[in-house]
Parts: structure tokens; sequence; C-alpha cells
């Protein structure tokens, strides 16, 4: 009884054994996947409950606000465009972690659009307003 344990024990081991390539673990890209959504991701949603917040308030009128308030979004999905170019899984990760962020990227100029919208809205203002005056 006891060389049937012995050989059962080896038999498993040796299962195991083989399967170990299995059990490895790769952590490459993990730290490009870390940032992308559970850094950057909250990032430019707080950053699109500010933009909401100060365009329903109308804020956006200020070029230097637009300005700043874009710079400020736009350094999360910089970083992680970078973060994502050095620490990849595959291929097809880098390409999902580029569009991801270069969306957030484009959301975080959604003040600049902002602000030229009012800037053309008061130039058509001031352009009715000089064809209404008086001669």
């Amino acid at each position: 009884m006891r060389a049937e344990t012995v050989f059962t024990t080896l038999a498993a081991l040796a299962l195991l054994a083989a399967s170990a390539p299995a059990w490895a673990s790769n952590y490459d890209g993990m730290l490009a996947l870390f940032f992308t959504f559970y850094l950057v991701a909250p990032w430019s949603a707080l950053h699109l409950l500010v933009f909401a917040l100060l365009a329903l308030f109308d804020r956006y009128r200020s070029r230097k606000l637009a300005l700043w308030h874009s710079a400020i979004a736009a350094a999360g999905p910089i970083v992680g465009l970078f973060v994502a170019l050095i620490d990849y899984r595959d291929p097809e990760f880098l390409w999902l972690a580029i569009g991801v962020n270069t969306l957030l990227l484009v959301l975080a100029f959604l003040p600049m659009g902002m602000h030229a919208i009012h800037r053309h809205r008061a130039a058509r203002r001031g352009a009715a307003a000089d064809a209404s005056a008086p001669p």
C-alpha cells in the first residue's frame, strides 16, 4: 500500500510541475492598465463634472479659465499615453490604451470648444447690433 501512495504523490507532483506554466503570472501591462482605468478615467470623470458645472453657470467666456481647465484635464491622459507606450502587454492592449487615452484627451479640450462657441456668439451679437444701429 505504501508504494501506491508514493506513486500517487509523485504523479500528483509531476502533474503539478507539468502545469507550472499555467500558474505563472505575467504582469506586463499592469501599470498601463492601472493607470488608464483607475487613475485617468476617474480624473476625466471629475473633469467632466467640473466642466458641466462651469458650463451651467456660463464661466467659459474667459479664455484663461478655459485654457487652464483644458491643460489640467489633459495632463492625465497625456501621461496615460506615455505609460501605455512604455508598458503594454500585447498590441491589442496597446491600441486599447491608446484609444481610451486619446478619447479622454479629446474630452479634455471641451472647455476650449465652449469658449469658442461663446466667442462666436458674441461676435454674431456684435455684428447684429452694428447692423441694427441707426446711421
